[in-house]
This record gives structure tokens, sequence and C-alpha cells, in this order.
């Protein structure tokens, strides 16, 4: 079938016959089929019961025409309309309606073999596009077409989901319905861009249809005509909003603490630290920062308060380092920590305790060292005297009580308790801290060699350590001295030295034997 002009006929041509109008009686608008299948051909054809159209438009041919055009196309009278994806019983989010529709226009042409039609339509402006439920594309029935739905041409890329029952139609954009696959007859309506009342805002039916030529593909039909078609779907909302964002608000935290020193001895100093952090997403007000003493693991508002420390406003992820010096108690087991106040609108108060840091205190006790050996003669000949100097220092934090200093000599250089006792010295009491130095005078033993000094004092109670009791060790080095010459061999020897060097100088005053000049010296 080729191009189509929509004017009045009244001949037939041998490859079909064009006609206008309608057999006496009848009416402009066929009923509606039993829609389609999923496979998106047209199904339920029977026998249409013609009732009149709004706005029906009747055009007479003369009966010698009615003849060719019942005897050529019996299928006027079957009606296969209604050409729908949706399946009844399926419910949409949104009921539908008609987007727009032609339906309700005076059909001005029918025709039949056709082998293939298209009718385009464009869509609105919603930005979330729609949702399609239905399409209805009027047809007389002399086959079964396949019906297909493209973007942009009759050609273009075919919807997804159409033949499924559901597809989704963007905003502003055109699509093309298409009727293909065996002969079929065809309907249009009249010339023009109508469309039926109230259709959805920005919603249109393209004006002219298409037809497949043979040979020649698809081309646009003559005068403006478009096919019959309306297109059910719902307007798809838009997006819900974001949720807003949750409100803002501060969240003050105090992290693990730390001390400078975890096993102080009773009355010693510490210091305590902690960082105080705003967790959370707005700053907060300035607070106090409340120090506690624990008998347990947990820090808490009813622990023993031992001080306070004031905490500036923090900005949302903001920290600030806060420390405080404390005193040692009763020697014992307890548990520092540290709490911050809260402040205005803050989001979560049961994290405003820091952990607890177990700092253990102790006894106060001495601890006596021997330090600084020194020796006045590290040479002294055999029974020769020197002196063997130490100081004696108590590093403990308690004084010590009176003690005594043991002096050895030793073998080797390592002082023990085992080497060889040479001398003893008192030790008075020493207050922590405190230092005493310690002299010995000492005989060299009466064998040369080489010998090693040192001192140990004796451990006081309650020391703390005194594994470091003893001093390291000085070396002496005993050595004989040499036997003197009598004095006359001492005599003969001076002369002899003389007269040695009387000769070397005159041996020096005698001339040059080679050369002709005298050289200077």
């Amino acid at each position: 079938m080729g191009r189509h002009d929509g004017t009045m006929r009244n001949r037939s041509r041998e490859r079909g016959m064009r006609f206008t109008g309608e057999p006496e009686g009848s009416a402009a608008r066929l009923s509606d089929s039993k829609g389609w299948t999923p496979s998106g051909c047209l199904v339920g054809s029977g026998m249409g019961r013609a009732t009149p159209g709004a706005g029906g438009r009747r055009h007479r041919l003369p009966r010698r025409l009615w003849r060719h055009a019942a005897a050529l196309f019996p299928i006027l009278g079957v009606t296969l309309a209604m050409c729908l994806f949706g399946r009844a019983g399926v419910a949409h989010a949104q009921t539908s309606q008609v987007l727009v529709s032609n339906l309700g226009q005076p059909m001005l042409t029918a025709g039949g073999t056709e082998h293939g039609v298209a009718q385009g339509f464009r869509t609105g402006a919603n930005t979330t596009g729609y949702t399609l439920t239905g399409i209805e594309l009027r047809l007389l029935n002399s086959g079964s077409p396949t019906i297909t739905l493209h973007r942009g041409s009759p050609t273009g890329s075919m919807v997804p989901g159409f033949t499924a029952g559901s597809a989704t139609l963007e905003p502003n954009t055109e699509y093309w319905v298409v009727a293909a696959g065996g002969t079929f007859g065809w309907l249009w309506s009249v010339t023009g861009p109508d469309e039926d009342d109230t259709p959805a805002p920005g919603w249109s039916i393209v004006d002219r249809g298409k037809s497949v030529v043979p040979g020649s593909g698809w081309v646009d039909n003559d005068g403006d005509l478009a096919y019959q078609i309306s297109v059910r779907g719902t307007i798809r909302p838009p997006p819900p909003p974001p949720p807003p964002p949750p409100p803002t608000s501060p969240d003050m935290v105090v992290d693990p603490p730390s001390v400078s020193d975890g096993s102080p001895v009773v009355g010693a100093t510490f210091t305590l630290s902690v960082e105080v952090r705003n967790g959370g997403d707005a700053a907060s007000s300035a607070t106090t920062l409340r120090y506690y003493r624990s008998s347990d693991a947990t820090i808490a508002t009813s622990d023993t308060a031992v001080g306070t420390d004031a905490v500036v406003g923090l900005a949302a992820a903001a920290t600030s380092n806060q420390s405080v010096e404390l005193t040692a108690p009763a020697a014992g087991i307890y548990y520092y920590g540290a709490c911050v106040d809260a402040v205005a609108g803050e989001s979560d108060t049961t994290n405003n305790c820091s952990e607890s840091l177990t700092v253990t205190v102790e006894e106060p006790t001495p601890d006596l060292v021997v330090l600084g050996r020194n020796v006045s003669d590290s040479s002294p000949e055999p029974g020769g005297t020197f002196r063997l100097i130490v100081t004696v220092h108590n590093q403990g934090e308690r004084q010590s009580a009176a003690t005594t200093m043991q002096y050895y000599r030793s073998t080797d250089a390592t002082i023990t308790t085992s080497d060889t006792s040479v001398g003893t010295a008192p030790v008075s009491a020493l207050g922590a801290s405190q230092g005493s130095a310690r002299t010995v005078f000492l005989t060299a033993p009466s064998l040369a060699g080489t010998y090693y000094y040192g001192a140990c004092v004796d451990a006081v109670a309650g020391e703390s350590d005194t594994a470091n009791n003893c001093s390291t060790s000085a070396q002496v080095d005993v050595s004989q001295p040499v036997p003197a010459l009598p004095l006359r061999a001492q005599l003969l020897l001076a002369l002899g030295l003389a007269a040695a060097g009387m000769r070397l100088v005159l041996r020096r005053r005698q001339p040059a034997r080679f050369g002709s000049t005298q050289g200077s010296g």
C-alpha cells in the first residue's frame, strides 16, 4: 500500500482499493477489542457492533463502489481494536489516565492491506517521566501484526518493558507505536494535530502517521493524516526530598588518661593527663574537667575529686589537652581518670567520663649505692701505702639506717663480697638523695702484680635494691723498685759520662776532610 492522501476516491486499483466514507447506516467508531498479549500481538477479533462516534463524520460512496469494497474487503465488519499491554487486576501506584488520545476525533479514511503502520506521540515535560499502562491503536482486522514501541522513530531503539506490561517514558520525547507483520486494515483520524480534550500537559500526537511502502520503507502519510491512537499511563511523581539533616549538637568525650609515673611512692608527685574531645557536629560552650581517684576501675562523678581544670569551648572534632599535678596518697592500688561537665545541647552525656588508669603507690624505701672509687697511687711499690676513696649515696625515697662500708681487693675487675676484705669504715644514716665520701689507707701487697680495689656497703632494712651495693673497681699495679748503685760506682759512672761528652765535642771541632769550602752549622 502506498502513501495516503485522504481525498475522496471512487475507483478501485488493481493492487487494492482505497475508499473514503462508510456504507449507509454505519458509524464512525468501532467497538473495543479484548486487549493484547504480552508478546505485543493484537488479539480478540469479533464482529463489532457499530455505535455512533462522538463527532463522527459520515461520507457516502456510490453503491457501485461499495460492491467493490464488499468484495475486496469483507473485513470491514470485523473489529480488531485496542492494543493494550496492561493486564487486568494489575494495580498501579497511581490511577492510570488517558495521557493523550484522538479516538474521539471523527474518522476520515479507512483502507486495507497495509504491511506496517506507525503512529507517533510526544510526551510532556514532567521531569521524572511517565509510566505507560496501555496503548490503543485502532486497526481493521486483516491479520495479526506485532505491536512494538520505539524511541524517536519507527526504526528507533525499542522501549524495554513494553511487551512485559510496564514501560517508563522519558519527558519531552517522541515515541512511535508500530504495527507490523502480515497485512491488515487501518484507520486514521482527521487531518491536522487534533487531540481529544484535556490531554496531559505537554502531550501531543504526531501530525502524520507512517506506513510501509515495499521497497521504500517507512514514509509519511499524505495530508497530515494520523492513525487513531490513545495512550494511557501515570505521571511519575517527583522523587521525595532528601530527609532533613539531623540536628547538630556537641558531644563531649574524655579520651583515656596517662600518668608520668605509674608507681610513685607515698607523697611523691606525678602528672595525670587527659584529652577532652568534642565528638559532636556542633561547637560546644566552655566547661569544666574534673579529675577523680577511684577504688575501682570505673570512673564516676561520685569518686574522690582530686582536681579541676577549665576547658574552653571546642569546635566540632576539636580537642584540648589537659593535665594536673597530683600527690600520691598512702600505699595501695588506685584508679585515676576524669569527667567533663555536660554542655548545653549535648547529644550524649553518658560518655563524659574517661576510662581509668591504674596507679600503684608504694612505700618509700632507701637504696644505697657506692660511687666514685679512686686511688691516690695506682703504681705503688710492694708494701707501699695509698688511699682508696669512695662515695656512698642513698638514691631511695626514704632515709637509710647507719651501716658499714667494706673495702675489697680482687684479682679481677668485678668487686663482690667474696673478694679479699682489706678494711671497713662506718657509714652514718643517710636521707633520701644524700651521699657521704669515705677514705681508707691501704698497704700494697708485697708481691708485684695487678690488683683491683673497690667497696661494698652493707644493706639496710627496707632497702629496695641490694644488687647495686658494690662499686666498680680501680686498677692498681704493684712493681719492684730498681736497686741503687754504690757511691763509688755512681762517681765513676758520672766521670765516664763526662769524659765521653768532652771527646764528642773535640771531634766535632775538627776541620772537614773533603771539599774546598767550610759549611755553616
